[in-house]
């Protein structure tokens, strides 16, 4: 006498080979994704200004984000104090001599545009009136 399954029963196993066939996807192709990861890291550290330090941001401020996530943004020596004490209140762990340097390396080279100055006030002239009052 043969098995036969109901559709529930059909299902379960349907659910557990698609299961077992993503873990296997997963195990074989995982490294490699993570070559390309690192790839594309590297292309988007390459983007960022030269200069001391630059090696050590990339490498603690990576551990979470890419570097896309953060290379971009502008922000104020305040305003990256502010984001590097949250990170570390999410589980960043750097020394208080790696906090400086990231803190001076951000705020240097990812700082906001300067604000062009504005132009200067335009010279009042006085005029004489002709026909003399």
């Amino acid at each position: 006498m043969a098995f036969q399954a109901n559709t529930k029963t059909k299902r379960a196993i349907q659910g557990i080979l698609m299961a077992a066939t993503m873990m296997a996807l997963e195990v074989s192709i995982a490294p490699r994704l993570l070559d390309l990861t690192h790839v594309h890291a590297q292309a988007a550290a390459d983007d960022l200004p030269e200069a001391p330090n630059k090696a050590l941001v990339v490498k603690k401020c990576t551990q979470c984000h890419s570097v896309a996530v953060w290379a971009s943004q502008r922000r104020t020596q305040k305003s990256w104090d502010e984001t590097i004490a949250k990170m570390q209140d999410k589980g960043l762990v750097v020394t208080d001599d790696e906090y400086d340097k990231i803190l001076t390396y951000l705020s240097t080279n990812l700082a906001p545009p300067p604000t062009p100055s504005a132009p200067p006030a335009a010279a009042s002239v006085k005029t004489n009136a002709v026909g003399g009052e």
